[in-house]
């Protein structure tokens, strides 16, 4: 459920960064018209353009719930937003700590086992030794 409901915040997040993005479009296509010299056929695809954006930002602000046509709102919406994801990241921190506690365990744990491993082939190697020295002392008496 809570999932469904950060998906959604994450969509019109998204919708209401579109309508901005599809505000800063159509500035910039008018400016081109109103200030650029440009075939009739250029400036009616423009127009036709405008159009289609102008339908899409209306689309997409209709589908949020908060009023996105003011910079309220769209303030409002990114600061839900942000403490959502700010939510998660932190839930993310706490788990990745956590990893990392139980990574630093795991490690000292092995380390602590290579040091016995170490002191068990010293050991075993200091025996071998003074078993080849007892050895060779036997021969030298045999022979």
């Amino acid at each position: 459920m809570e999932i469904d409901y950060l998906q959604s915040i994450v969509t019109k997040a998204g919708n209401a960064l579109s309508i901005d993005g599809i505000k800063n479009q159509i500035c910039d296509l008018e400016n081109k018209i109103k200030h650029d010299v440009l075939a009739l056929e250029v400036r009616k695809k423009l127009k036709r353009e405008i159009s289609r954006l102008s339908q899409r930002r209306e689309k997409l602000s209709s589908s949020s719930f908060f009023d996105i046509k003011d910079e309220d709102g769209i303030r409002q919406y990114r600061e839900v937003v942000s403490r959502k994801e700010l939510d998660i990241f932190n839930e993310s921190s706490i788990k990745a700590k956590a990893a990392v506690t139980e990574f630093k365990k795991k490690y000292d744990d092995a380390a602590e086992q290579v040091e016995k491993l170490q002191a068990n082939y010293i050991a075993a190697s200091d025996v071998c030794i003074e078993a080849i020295a007892i050895k060779d002392n036997m021969k030298k008496k045999i022979l």
